[in-house]
């Protein structure tokens, strides 16, 4: 018999969490599809456990509170926590682009901001999104309208307290076409600065203009840093934040430099606040991995995400632990398909038939990773249906070519950053394409000159970093006009089963109509997608405590050195 609802940590769900139960309990879903939708409709890790049948309730009179959790891994107790080493610094391999504006950032890689300004919510190693500085959320029926709970007595690393006021301001920069945030793309077509409403000092609500089930991913959208009600628009002059470190150094191009900050709102294991570290320093050695794998094996650096092609060397390393994550991050090859000769489908389609993407995925992923599709649903989605491989057809890219008018074939430029694994990704579909008539010719550039660009050139490889909901990132790239759509596809029924599908709470529906996008995007799409990304971090064993989310977040705020 389930325990009434009444009794679970939490209260009251969202009625939709009792069929959420049954499909569960019918093996119609699994049990991690079970964990994502419930949180995202409000109930706590805890609960939705115990609601799964994964572990038992707690006594009425000893209600669970749930702390939020930046890893996977329970914190250490006992002699473990005793074993917690304060102190020291972590020096991690990574890029330092220009930064001005939080909110318009376009990149990722160990985003500076992270340490210093967190995010309403968060999505931890196991792909569930939780609270962070929301104590919680809740979902109408029908999805229209989300009451987001501030946590009380956070205050910003300048001194003001964190409320209702800050989360309003940052919400509607981002839904300011002139702040330029790719967040408008996701939350302005549900949402304006009229439909935020102040409830009292520490909560919000969200009344939707229509049904969506992502909001709280939304949340832990790389732009949506939460910034103090008083930022003025350049974060490296004004590093505001209630994250755990303070910003102390920002070169770029060179390195940037993060200090502990007292008085931060989170405790350790060890009963005192977080963060463990003293600093943690980030350091560019250019675009060649070759010199950072070599630092990290000589101890000079500690942590750097991993291409698979460098793994060898570190997989015998006795200093280096290695994890992984299959994730939907990727490097979508995108065609502009409002230029010529890309606003031909015969043509997009021609250029993804040309792709050997086994091959393309040893050469980059040496097995790490998984095949792609050619749509941007990926097999880690809970939406994602599989079954729509696509195989290498040279002779028919050849008959598209020719019934577009092109049967003497085609030269294009193809623009690409220089930093792996693009450019072999780049250099294999050039010589796939050859066969078919496909001349490319490749146009390198350093990484932040692409990214100066990438919204402009006609035939690119972007990477786009992993997203737990398939509908979160085909919202932000794929919807006609949103700010990220660097395809400049514009698709009416691709529009109408997106809004639908984000709006559908069933799942097995929802997965339907995602179904239909997946085979849309392959008959007539901008993208070739050949394959998904693992994620992979190589760090020193010294380092404790740091796992691998599939998203490329460096989860380092309860790391500590041996």
């Amino acid at each position: 018999m389930d325990k009434p609802k009444s009794q679970l940590p939490g209260g009251g769900m969202h009625p939709y969490v009792p069929e959420l139960q049954d499909l569960h309990r019918q093996g119609r879903i699994n049990r991690r599809e079970f964990l994502r939708l419930a949180t995202l409709l409000g109930v706590s890790v805890a609960s939705a456990e115990v609601l799964a049948g994964c572990t038992q309730p707690p006594a009425p009179a000893a209600p669970v509170k749930e702390a939020p959790q930046a890893t996977q891994a329970p914190k250490p107790t006992g002699a473990a926590a005793a074993a917690i080493k304060r102190g020291g610094e972590l020096r991690v391999s990574t890029a330092v682009y220009k930064l001005t504006d939080p909110a318009a950032g376009s990149w990722t890689e160990y985003n500076v901001w992270w340490f210093v300004a967190e995010y309403l919510a968060v999505t931890g190693l196991d792909n569930i999104t939780r609270p962070w500085l929301l104590e919680k959320w809740e979902a109408s029926a029908d999805l229209k309208t989300w009451t987001l709970y501030c946590r009380k007595g956070i205050k910003f690393n300048h001194g003001p307290e964190f409320t209702a006021d800050d989360v309003i301001f940052n919400i509607k920069r981002w839904l300011d076409p002139a702040t330029k945030s790719s967040m408008l793309g996701l939350m302005g077509t549900y949402l304006s600065p009229n439909d935020v409403e102040k409830v009292d000092q520490y909560t919000v609500k969200l009344n939707l203009k229509k049904p969506q089930i992502a909001v709280p991913e939304h949340l832990f959208h790389n732009p949506a840093a939460i910034l103090s009600k008083d930022f003025q628009g350049d974060w490296v002059k004004q590093p505001v934040g209630t994250g755990p470190f303070t910003l102390a150094e920002y070169v770029v191009n060179e390195r940037a430099l993060v200090k502990r900050r007292e008085g931060y709102w989170r405790n350790g294991a060890d009963g005192k606040a977080l963060p463990y570290l003293d600093s943690i320093r980030m350091v560019y050695l250019g675009t060649d991995p070759a010199p950072a794998v070599a630092a990290l094996q000589g101890g000079d650096i500690d942590v750097m995400f991993l291409n698979p092609p460098l793994l060898e060397a570190l997989e015998k390393s006795q200093n280096i632990k290695i994890s992984h994550q299959v994730s939907s991050f990727t490097h979508v090859i995108r065609m502009r398909a409002d230029k010529k000769p890309f606003d031909d489908a015969r043509v997009r389609n021609a250029i993804k038939l040309c792709q050997d993407r086994e091959k393309i995925l040893q050469a980059t992923q040496r097995g790490y990773g998984a095949l792609g599709e050619d749509h941007h649903v990926a097999p880690i989605h809970p939406e994602y249906t599989p079954g729509m491989a696509v195989k290498r057809d040279i002779e028919k890219a050849k008959a598209l070519l020719k019934d577009a008018g092109h049967p003497n074939g085609l030269t294009v430029k193809l623009s690409t950053m220089d930093s792996e694994p693009v450019p072999t990704i780049a250099q294999l579909l050039k010589e796939q394409c050859a066969p078919a008539g496909i001349n490319i010719e490749l146009a390198m550039m350093p990484a932040n000159m692409y990214w100066d660009q990438w919204m402009d050139v006609d035939f690119g490889i972007t990477s786009w970093t992993h997203r737990a909901l398939a509908v979160m990132t085909l919202g932000l790239a794929y919807r006609t006009g949103v700010p990220w759509n660097e395809t400049h596809w514009s698709n009416k029924e691709f529009d109408t089963l997106l809004d639908q599908a984000e709006g559908t709470l069933d799942i097995e529906a929802r997965k339907k109509l995602v179904a239909r996008i997946q085979k849309l995007m392959q008959d007539e799409g901008p993208v070739a997608i050949p394959r998904w990304n693992a994620q992979i971090l190589g760090h020193n064993k010294k380092v404790q405590n740091l796992g691998v989310a599939p998203h490329d977040h460096l989860m380092a705020y309860e790391a500590w050195i041996a």
